[in-house]
Formats: structure tokens, C-alpha cells, sequence
């Protein structure tokens, strides 16, 4: 017993009220959205980071340890290989840092601090072990043609102690 105007009114402002309502449901599916592929986001950043990390950990405490003079051939070898083959895990775990660099750059307002620390020490590292492999590569190569050179020396001294004792021998 309302009025047509008031029956009018009361279902404009229902359906007003209706769209309202399904605009707010509308946004905060978006906003729920947003906030799961930000944490998602933000989680597989954590998680590359921390496994990067924890390879910077461990290869830090192997290529500290290995930082003495080595004097014998087959030691400097061994250390050789355990150099390339963390360069071989270097290229594996590039695929992650870039990973990790790119999201950042993508997504510029996460804050960064840690990450840009843990790229910054991967290409550290990486620099340090190539430096180090050529480094290496030096040392065999020298060490080998010396110790070419020591045998040749020590070949010719006894081709001329043989060739001595046999002109040297005055009954023969």
C-alpha cells in the first residue's frame, strides 16, 4: 500500500543497491586476485632467492678453503676440476638468477634490497671462478711444460753421460 512513486523509488534504489553491491563483490574479486598472485609472486621470488643463497653459502666455504699455493701437478688438476665444475653449477643456477632479476625488473615497487644483494654476490662469484679457472688453467700449462722440460733436461744429460762413458772408455 505504497505509493507507485514510492514503489518506483524503493526498486530503483534496490537495483542501485544491487549494483553496487555486485560492483564491490566484483572488486574485491580483483583485489583477492591480485593479493594471491602478489603473494604467489612474492613467494617464488623467497624461494629462488633462498635457494641461491644457500648454493652462495656453500660455494663460498669450497672456493675458500682452496685458496692455498699448490705445488704438486695432480693437486692443482684436482682443483681445476672442482673449479669447472662449480662453473658448470654456475650455468645451472643462472637460469634462476635471471629469473629472479627479471621478476624484480618486472615488478618494480617489490622491495628488492635482498635480492639485488644475492644477484650482485652470484656474479661475484661467477667472475671469481672464472678468474680463477684461467688462473688454473695457467698454472697446469706452465707446470706441465716444465715439467716437459725437466724430463727433456734430464733425457739429454743421460744421452750425453752414455755417449761420455761409451767415448770415454779407453779399452774399447
Amino acid at each position: 500500500s505504497t505509493d507507485e512513486n514510492g514503489v518506483q523509488l524503493i526498486t530503483d534504489e534496490t537495483k542501485a543497491l544491487n549494483t553496487d553491491f555486485d560492483n564491490l563483490i566484483s572488486e574485491v574479486h580483483d583485489v583477492r586476485t591480485n593479493l594471491s598472485s602478489r603473494f604467489e609472486l612474492l613467494a617464488d621470488l623467497e624461494k629462488c632467492n633462498k635457494m641461491v643463497q644457500e648454493w652462495i653459502e656453500e660455494i663460498e666455504s669450497k672456493t675458500n678453503l682452496d685458496s692455498s699455493l699448490l705445488n704438486d701437478l695432480g693437486e692443482k688438476k684436482a682443483v681445476l676440476e672442482k673449479f669447472k665444475t662449480i662453473e658448470k653449477d654456475i650455468v645451472s643456477f643462472s637460469q634462476i638468477v635471471e629469473k629472479l632479476d627479471s621478476k624484480i625488473k618486472d615488478h618494480p615497487n617489490i622491495p628488492n634490497d635482498n635480492y639485488l644483494e644475492t644477484i650482485t654476490k652470484f656474479s661475484n662469484i661467477k667472475a671469481s671462478v672464472k678468474q680463477r679457472i684461467e688462473t688454473l688453467k695457467d698454472h697446469v700449462t706452465m707446470h706441465e711444460s716444465y715439467r716437459e722440460s725437466v724430463n727433456e733436461a734430464v733425457d739429454y744429460i743421460r744421452k750425453i753421460k752414455q755417449s761420455l762413458q761409451l767415448y770415454g772408455n779407453f779399452q774399447g
